[in-house]
C-alpha cells in the first residue's frame, strides 16, 4: 500500500501503539462512571415560571378562551390588489408598533392610517378640531367638500 508521503504504510500497525493494544486489558484503567443525577423538574419548571417560559407538557396548558365565533375567512368585499414598499427600519418599527397597540393585521392599519389622514386633511380644511371634524366625517354632514 502507498503510503502517500506520510511514513510508514498504513497497512502497518505498530505494535507499541496503545490504541492498537487490546482495549480490554486497558479497561480498569478509565474511572467508573457515574451514575446520571435525576434533574428535579418541579425545580426546573418553577425557574422556568420565573423567567416567563410555560410547559409544553400535555395537560399543562392553560384552558383556550372562549372561541370569538370565527369561521371561514370571509371574502373580501370588492376586488383587492397588491401593494409593496420597502421602509427604513424605523418607520416599519414605528408602523408594527401602531398595528400591534390596536391590534389591527397590516392591512387594517393601513386603512386605519388613510380614514386618519382624511379626517385630519378634512379637519383642517374646514377649521375644525379632530374630533368634530370625525364626529361629520361619521355622520356624513359636509363630508364630501
Amino acid at each position: 500500500m502507498a503510503n502517500f508521503g506520510i511514513g510508514k504504510a498504513l497497512s502497518e500497525p505498530d505494535k507499541d501503539d496503545p490504541l492498537t493494544q487490546d482495549m480490554s486489558s486497558r479497561r480498569s484503567q478509565f474511572a467508573a462512571s457515574k451514575p446520571e443525577t435525576r434533574i428535579n423538574v418541579a425545580e426546573v419548571d418553577a425557574a422556568a415560571a420565573r423567567h416567563g417560559f410555560s410547559s409544553r407538557e400535555p395537560g399543562t396548558q392553560l384552558a383556550a378562551p372562549p372561541s370569538s365565533g370565527r369561521g371561514r375567512r370571509k371574502l373580501a368585499k370588492e376586488p383587492t390588489r397588491d401593494l409593496s414598499f420597502r421602509l427604513g427600519y424605523s418607520e416599519m418599527d414605528r408602523f408594527q408598533a401602531f398595528a400591534d397597540k390596536h391590534k389591527l393585521t397590516y392591512q387594517k392599519a393601513v386603512v386605519m392610517l388613510l380614514d386618519i389622514a382624511n379626517v385630519a386633511a378634512y379637519s383642517q380644511r374646514h377649521g375644525l378640531t379632530y374630533k368634530e371634524a370625525e364626529e361629520r366625517i361619521e355622520n356624513g354632514v359636509n363630508a364630501s367638500r
